[in-house]
């Protein structure tokens, strides 16, 4: 047992809700030869060698495993009491009935595949994407859509990045069936961070489900809430196009960023005459910043658009190429950038801020 806690307990701490109104969640339940962790919205389950039924009070048992014991033995005593025993040591304390956990999640789940470390891994990376506003709780996650393919969209309403065919040239990646959801960062950070072999995936009405070798299960509930729309967003016209070298449109942003409004971070890009003109100005302290990007070559009408400078230069620096696109209607709509390269997977949406009138 005290291989599977050392084991355990840095991924239970990832789960363990924050300050819960259930006291029963500061707890690990050890049920039927398994040990597992839940926050009520997702559940980590490892199979350990012990058939007893009991609970474990998660800061006791890291109070423990923090002298580094060599030995540890555990026995449940009456009126919901444990006594440990490592390295000549005995703590007793009070444990909670097992009967209070709750229960795993009994849904019909259905198999749709076997996703691999390096989609876990990309999903990972999405998050820098996503939404930390719990008001908007369709954006804190990742949504998901297999259909033959694995794509993958991350949102907070401001800026977007699209992935298409996520398992292009990932060999032993496997679907099996259709999949729309929304699966919530949380979980992907933990898939990402502490599992690196392929997993077999499940999918219920209400969860998405993981069984890794050994036994090993996680469980997290969908995100049930409404998408945006993606494919209008993607479908929108493309017109107007200009291709930048993505060195010189970087460093373009770096040097404007300083002698930016610190509040609102805007910056104005002009698109004209072979050029991308980037402006920023700062009122208070009078500040104002220009400089010019060569553009490799442009088709459609002349733009005059605001960006927040932060979020633009998360999406360029976002799209791996030399040469980017940058697709655009108007300065009210949102802009697209792409690699410039035809089998690019990735899709990145940057939306402007509108410039007062002169």
């Amino acid at each position: 047992m005290l291989n599977e806690l050392r084991a355990f307990l840095p991924m239970a701490e990832k789960v363990k809700a924050r300050n819960p109104t259930m006291p029963i969640l500061n707890h690990l339940c050890i049920e039927n030869g398994a040990m597992r962790i839940t926050d009520i919205e997702t559940t980590i389950i490892i199979p350990v060698d012990d058939d007893r039924i009991y609970t474990l009070p998660i800061p006791i048992i890291k109070q423990i495993l923090k002298q580094r014991p060599a030995t540890i033995e555990i026995t449940p005593l009456e009126n919901y009491k444990m006594k440990v025993l490592f390295d000549g040591n005995t703590v007793v304390f009070p444990i909670l009935d097992v009967k209070e956990y709750p229960v795993i999640p009994k849904d019909k789940f259905k198999k749709i595949g076997t996703w691999t470390k390096e989609i876990f891994l990309q999903l990972y990376k999405q998050l820098d994407f996503v939404s930390k506003d719990e008001l908007k709780p369709a954006l804190t996650g990742v949504w998901i859509n297999q259909n033959g393919s694995i794509n993958s969209c991350a949102t907070d309403g401001h800026i977007l990045e699209y992935i298409e065919n996520l398992q292009q040239d990932i060999k032993q990646c496997k679907t099996s069936g259709k999949f729309s959801g929304i699966i919530p960062a949380n979980v992907i950070r933990l898939m990402a961070k502490y599992f690196r072999s392929n997993i077999a995936v499940y999918v219920s009405e209400n969860y998405i489900r993981f069984e890794l070798p050994n036994k090993i299960e996680v469980y997290s509930r969908l995100i049930d809430e409404q998408y945006p729309e993606v494919n209008t967003f993607l479908k929108q016209d493309r017109s107007n196009e200009v291709k930048i070298k993505k060195a010189g449109l970087l460093k373009a942003i770096q040097a404007a960023r300083p002698f930016s409004n610190p509040t609102t971070k805007l910056g104005i890009l002009t698109v004209n005459n072979g050029t991308i003109a980037v402006n920023t100005r700062d009122i208070e302290q009078n500040i104002e910043f220009e400089t010019h990007v060569p553009a490799v070559d442009r088709k459609g009408e002349e733009l005059t658009v605001g960006f927040n400078m932060d979020y633009l230069e998360m999406v360029i620096k976002d799209i791996d190429s030399a040469e980017l696109l940058w697709y655009y209607e108007n300065a009210i709509r949102a802009s697209i950038f792409r690699a410039s390269q035809d089998d690019c997977k990735k899709t990145c949406l940057l939306m402007p801020v509108r410039l007062e009138e002169e």
